[in-house]
């Protein structure tokens, strides 16, 4: 199932975000063909290109089908969408249209919406609209995503989710109004109208802990479990 270091790598590729210094060898043209924007770390190999750029104002361009790339020996990630926003100032990029999110440590994760904003000061990685997310067996739709890199750890949430969990037989299934992914205690849990249904079980509460090695539910307040069979 879930494993720590599988979420671990939003929580390295965020910090590497936040650390590094912008350079940007284009010049400050109002419309840039093929723009290339890199970003200089010792460690971490990352760029910004596209078909083309306008320039906004002295800091901001729209990029058209940018495409983000973090490599690394250890992992490499991997962004594109058909425009984006772009602020050397502020150091915010925000990805709109068909946006696709990829990276690759050991499994896979993928995060795909319509808008999918990095915001390198805040260590954050969000969305308010749609969102698919696959993460090693667990497959979440909601309706916006935020991933935080916390002093104790990431968390990722999901605003009015649905869930689905595979596991060795089949899958197990929810909804909630937040999900939330924890990694450093490989649980998931979900707030608010919570609704589980695990083999034809059904759990309906008020929040419901699942950990995700275990494949079970570990702990949930104002339960009603409900049997159809």
């Amino acid at each position: 199932m879930l494993k720590i270091g599988v979420l671990f790598l939003i929580s390295i590729f965020i910090n590497c975000l936040h650390a590094i210094e912008l350079n940007n060898n284009s010049k400050l043209n109002s419309f840039i063909s093929e723009p290339s924007f890199s970003f200089l770390n010792s460690e971490q190999k990352i760029s910004l290109v596209g078909a083309n750029a306008t320039l906004i104002n002295s800091f901001e361009y729209l990029v058209e089908k940018p495409e983000f790339k973090l490599k690394t020996d250890k992992f490499s990630t991997n962004i594109k969408a058909l425009k984006a926003e772009f602020n050397r100032n502020s150091k915010f990029i925000n990805f709109r249209n068909s946006v696709t999110f990829k990276a690759f440590f050991e499994k896979e994760i993928l995060i795909q919406s319509e808008e999918l904003t990095l915001d390198f000061n805040k260590q954050k990685l969000a969305s308010n609209l749609p969102v698919f997310a696959s993460i090693n067996g667990v497959s979440v739709n909601s309706l916006g995503i935020e991933i935080l890199q916390l002093e104790d750890g990431l968390k990722a949430e999901f605003y009015k989710g649905e869930i689905k969990i595979k596991t060795k037989e089949n899958y197990h299934t929810g909804s909630a109004n937040k999900i939330s992914i924890l990694p450093t205690l490989n649980e998931l849990v979900m707030d608010g109208n919570a609704y589980f249904d695990q083999d034809g079980l059904i759990i309906k509460s008020d929040t419901i802990h699942y950990n995700l090695e275990q494949n079970k539910i570990i702990k949930s307040l104002n339960s009603k479990i409900e049997n159809p069979l």
